[in-house]
């Protein structure tokens, strides 16, 4: 008889891979864009199906590796996978069985902020839920697509609320009470105000304690306020720039007017007058402007004037997304980005000069600064 020969046993590179599948190797199955050839969207590898996905793992082609209900069989818990363990969830993934997947800090590696994850990009969130990196989950809207009532995401119920925190729904998210599970005092005890165990603190700045509680329990504490913050700050800069070349008057009644509306910035240019409205986040929620523009008209007796609506906060153009110079710290404190402030500014100061001096054509005009895409 012919003796057997041994069997071959593949050995595994120093990266305790195969070495024509490593990456680090660059092993013989690795493309020049350090994927898996027969995978490479780009190389259109083929393994791939005509939806650009691998063969079998592709629901619409009925690859092989789907079941009866539309899922990979390995990870069906229905069909009891492979991939699933006793806990109903994928093996890899699980907290409890210690799954390959999971970090030191109970996180998935990939999408964990301390791990420096794969799936996190440069401003610690998300690479696909972040709107500076323009994430597949952003809709056109700067919202999660899946939660944007706009687009009638898939997480959006029938009542325009998210599925799971409608209380109409009965989503998962809420409890007995009729309220979101997170904020009932009475199923989540621990959201309570630790002092009066009466108010939840969930999203209060003052934990463990509620605002009132906060006071009475640090009436020495200096509570940082944001009343008209922003527009102090543009009327502060104005000032320093024009000094005494201009008049203005801020936030009080036109003399004489009956409306008792207030302008943020009043300024009488004698053949005409000027108003500036600083719109917080461009007053997208208000839907009387319209209305205050023409009641002021009337206080000013009908004489031409031109409105500068200014907004201070983040705005987007075809070109690119322009975030708020105003960032706030959990506590309240307001963080300043001067040299966006500035840039702001000069362009509102242009603006003024534009029109100070040079009588209107039309009775009533509105310029619009830092709208973006309306």
């Amino acid at each position: 008889m012919t003796e057997e020969k041994p069997k071959y046993i593949r050995k595994k590179c120093e990266h305790g891979r195969y070495s024509f599948q490593c990456k680090d190797c660059k092993g013989s199955s690795i493309c020049s864009h350090n994927t898996y050839k027969s995978i490479c969207k780009i190389c259109n590898g083929p393994g791939l199906c005509i939806h650009k996905r691998i063969k079998h793992n592709c629901i619409e082609c009925h690859g092989a590796s789907i079941c009866d209900h539309g899922k990979r069989r390995s990870r069906c818990m229905e069909c009891k996978g492979g991939s699933i363990c006793s806990h109903n969830k994928l093996k890899s993934r699980c907290i409890e069985c210690g799954g390959t997947e999971i970090c030191e800090h109970h996180i998935r590696k990939e999408r964990c902020i301390e791990c420096h994850g794969s799936a996190v990009c440069e401003h610690n969130i998300r690479k696909s839920r972040c709107i500076k990196c323009n994430g597949s989950e952003i809709c056109i809207h700067r919202h999660n697509k899946y939660c944007c009532v706009q687009c009638h995401g898939n997480n959006i119920c029938e009542h325009n609320k998210i599925r799971c925190q409608c209380i109409d729904c009965g989503g998962k998210r809420t409890c007995e009470h009729k309220k979101r599970t997170s904020t009932c005092i009475t199923c989540t005890p621990s959201s309570a105000c630790q002092n009066c165990l009466a108010i939840s603190i969930i999203g209060s700045k003052w934990k463990p304690h509620c605002f009132r509680c906060h006071c009475v329990l640090n009436p020495d504490a200096n509570i940082p306020r944001k009343f008209m913050l922003k527009e102090h700050y543009v009327r502060d800069a104005l000032q320093a720039h024009f000094g005494e070349e201009l008049t203005m008057i801020c936030n009080k009644q036109v003399e004489g007017g009956c409306s008792k509306r207030r302008p943020d910035i009043f300024i009488d240019c004698g053949s005409h007058c000027l108003i500036i409205e600083v719109d917080e986040h461009r007053h997208v929620n208000y839907s009387c402007e319209e209305k205050r523009m023409v009641e002021l008209y009337e206080d000013i007796g009908f004489r031409k004037i031109v409105f500068i609506r200014f907004n201070p906060d983040a705005y987007e153009t075809e070109e690119a997304y322009y975030d708020s110079p105003f960032h706030y710290t959990d506590s309240g404190v307001v963080h300043l980005d001067e040299e966006e402030l500035e840039r702001r500014v000069a362009q509102l100061i242009n603006c003024i000069n534009l029109h100070k001096g040079v009588e209107p054509a039309e009775q009533l005009t509105v310029e619009y600064l830092f709208y973006g895409n309306m």
